[in-house]
């Protein structure tokens, strides 16, 4: 039987067998911890509990407080000079130094949601924040017949005002490893997120594993050293940079200098007892075009399962995960009773400063103590086989790219026949007079300094605006006109267009996705996330270190794209190689509007994704009885 729970049957057995001596002084070390609250181990939910065969489903009903905090408050009294001040109530240490953000509870990241599939999901968000709108999205939990719930501002709700509160009330459908964050502005980048487990009695990977612990979560972000607001306005109105100083594991890291760390704040630490094989579950809430590559120090990883859809698995000794993106991998504790690095080396944006982080992965009866090996970010880059490269196209051996992988889930007959409607994606940066940026009057794009020049992320060469009022909730006061996509405008290559991009799809239908990442004018990375859906990975590939439009479309129209029609890969992030292309198809049988786009924060603030209204308004679900209103208002 695969267990969840956080205790082993050894360590049960043991429990019965202590003396009244040390029955007591546990109790006093537990009464000592649950003063001091440990950071990232919440009290427990009634939800989160083994999910059986027949069981009733739960309602789980959360209270989320959503407020202005800091790092190092003075809930943290002398930590990091006293170790154990660091495990304080509401102490928040992040890298040991002061730096505002946003928690949800006090935590982070937020408090772990773990339910069984078919539970019902009841979370009040209570908006504390002074003067600041939000909203949380299910990231990966596709809401059928529950858009209203999905989280995006201004497309399914209007944005949750300050000192209000918000219920979210869905069902836990879809089983696997997903996240929580908001959607509003880039907060989600400064602590408003959270790992959202739902899991399943029958596992099609449950004989790979022993244990499946609540604590064997883990939700990686790469850390700024002020607010993201503040890096956004200085990276995109000034000279400010885009790249990440550091890397936090569950909220926990050390900012490494070339002598090590600065200061020696906590890490994150994952416990196994040798002889058992453990599923861990990792998650990526990356701000910037960071990367991380992960792995640990003396064991491979199985890997079965990715974005909560689980393929065959393949064994490595490394993954690379991309923001929005979740892999879920079996450890097998066979080595050497030790603690191990478990070490996470940021890419790209992260690469200028040499952003990386490491945790700790510690047999059970092995010391608190710190494993061997020095903690550099050229020991993170892990030789031999690895799992979603950057990059990277296919039949490269040691380098296996999500394209080749083969899903778990039987084909639908569906997928295999001529798509419904075909959608042309091409995106780049490009050099436009983003009049969000760039007055053209006073300091056009063409003609500031090049550490001033903004250039514009856009798909078909059009920015993503959002319309004035939700068109799921408030469908009768959206103007049409404002909707646009590649069909209707024209000349966007010579001017910025921004408008709501939009596509309507006609329910039912067989839709296919063509990403084209021309990489003109920079080699980066792209992972674009769909709402509501989840989608197969039908072809992947890169040309070159560049490519167009046109080049791809003509390699289609002669027949040189081989589409996989059979197990492919299961996705609902994925990340494009730049100067190549993925096809993802999907079956449009979820109606609302559902936003997709780049899951880099600062992309998808400027407008790099679009909305697909699948269905006509008819077709919707019907709006939930006083569902909040917003609007303009001119007297």
């Amino acid at each position: 039987m695969t267990h969840h729970l956080s205790s082993h049957p050894k360590s049960l057995i043991s429990f019965y067998l202590l003396e009244m001596r040390a029955l007591f002084r546990n109790f006093v070390v537990l009464l000592i911890l649950t003063t001091l609250s440990i950071q990232c181990q919440d009290t427990i939910h009634e939800c989160s509990r083994e999910c059986l065969e027949g069981e009733p489903p739960k309602s789980c009903h959360y209270e989320f407080q959503i407020e202005h905090y800091s790092t190092m408050t003075k809930a943290c009294w002398d930590c990091p000079l006293n170790i154990t001040d660091c495990y304080r109530h509401h102490c928040i240490p992040g890298i040991g130094k002061e730096r505002g953000l946003f928690t949800i509870n006090r935590q982070l990241p937020g408090p772990g949601i773990q339910v069984c599939k078919g539970d019902e999901i009841i979370v009040d968000i209570v908006n504390r924040l002074s003067s600041e709108t939000t909203t949380m999205h299910w990231h990966g939990v596709r809401q059928v017949g529950t858009a209203y719930m999905d989280g995006v501002p201004l497309v399914t709700q209007c944005p949750i005002s300050p000192l209000t509160t918000f219920r979210y009330r869905f069902w836990a459908d879809n089983p696997g490893t997903h996240f929580y964050h908001s959607h509003s502005a880039i907060q989600r980048g400064d602590g408003i997120a959270g790992p959202f487990i739902i899991r399943q009695p029958e596992d099609p990977h449950k004989d790979l594993y022993d244990f499946d612990l609540s604590e064997h979560v883990l939700i990686v972000d790469d850390w700024l050293e002020d607010l993201s607001m503040t890096r956004y306005a200085s990276a995109h109105h000034g000279e400010g940079h885009f790249s990440s100083g550091t890397i936090l594991v569950n909220g926990k890291g050390r900012n490494y200098s070339e002598g090590g760390a600065e200061v020696q704040t906590p890490l994150s630490r994952f416990t196994v007892t040798k002889g058992f094989r453990y599923r861990f579950r990792m998650i990526s809430n990356g701000n910037m075009n960071c990367p991380i590559q992960v792995s640990v120090d003396g064991h491979t990883l199985q890997a079965i399962a990715s974005d909560g859809q689980a393929f065959e698995p393949v064994e490595v000794d490394s993954i690379v995960i991309s923001s929005g993106e979740r892999f879920d991998f079996v450890l097998n504790a066979a080595q050497n009773v030790d603690n191990y690095w478990i070490r996470f080396r940021g890419l790209f944006d992260c690469e200028p400063e040499k952003a990386h982080q490491v945790a700790i992965l510690s047999y059970e009866t092995m010391p608190n103590s710190e494993p061997n090996g020095d903690v550099t970010w050229e020991n993170g880059n892990r030789p031999g086989k690895i799992l979603n490269p950057i990059n990277k196209g296919s039949g490269l051996g040691n380098e296996i790219s999500i394209g080749e992988l083969d899903a778990v889930n039987k084909d639908d007959a569906l997928w295999n026949s001529d798509p419904d409607v075909k959608i042309w994606l091409p995106y780049d940066f490009y050099m436009t007079n983003n009049l969000n940026f760039h007055d053209p009057d006073h300091y056009p794009v063409h003609l500031v300094p090049g550490k001033f020049k903004m250039f514009t992320p856009q798909i078909n060469h059009i920015t993503l605006k959002m319309p004035p009022v939700p068109p799921l909730s408030q469908p009768n006061e959206v103007d049409p006109s404002i909707f646009c996509n590649e069909n209707t405008v024209n000349n966007c290559t010579e001017e910025f267009c921004e408008c709501v991009y939009a596509h309507t799809i006609p329910i039912g239908s067989l839709v296919e996705l063509i990403f084209i990442d021309e990489a003109q004018m920079f080699e980066s990375s792209h992972p674009f996330h769909l709402h509501g859906y989840s989608f197969r990975v039908v072809a992947m590939e890169r040309l070159n270190t560049s490519t167009t439009l046109e080049e791809v479309m003509a390699l289609d129209a002669q027949g040189l794209i081989q589409r996989k029609l059979s197990g492919a890969p299961i996705k609902d992030t994925i990340s494009v190689p730049a100067g190549g292309y993925v096809i993802a198809r999907f079956y449009a049988d979820n109606s609302g509007y559902w936003l997709m786009h780049c899951h880099l924060l600062y992309h998808a603030e400027n407008g790099m994704g679009l909305v697909f209204k699948v269905g006509e308004d008819s077709d919707m679900p019907p709006i939930p009885d006083g569902f909040p209103v917003c609007r303009s208002w001119i007297n």
